[in-house]
């Protein structure tokens, strides 16, 4: 179940490698300047069902306001 609240953001500088573990249940980023891994429990459930109501959009696109929340160009131009 997903509860919509953020628990972290990337750097905004930047990531420098992302990994996961074994069972794909723990993701790794390692930050750009600070130099840091930040460690991130991740729900594969939640996950698949982000994903699967993403896709299923019509055009299969980001929303303006996401786009803004995770960093992107707006394609709106």
């Amino acid at each position: 179940m997903t509860t919509g609240n953020e628990i972290g953001r990337l750097e905004a500088n930047g990531v420098a490698a992302l990994g996961f573990n074994g069972d794909g249940r723990v993701l790794f980023s390692a930050g750009g300047r600070a130099a840091s891994v930040q460690i991130w429990p991740v729900d594969l459930q939640d996950l698949q069902d982000q994903a699967r109501r993403l896709i299923s959009r019509d055009p299969p696109q980001f929303t303006g306001a996401e786009r803004r929340r995770y960093g992107l160009a707006d394609i709106s131009r």
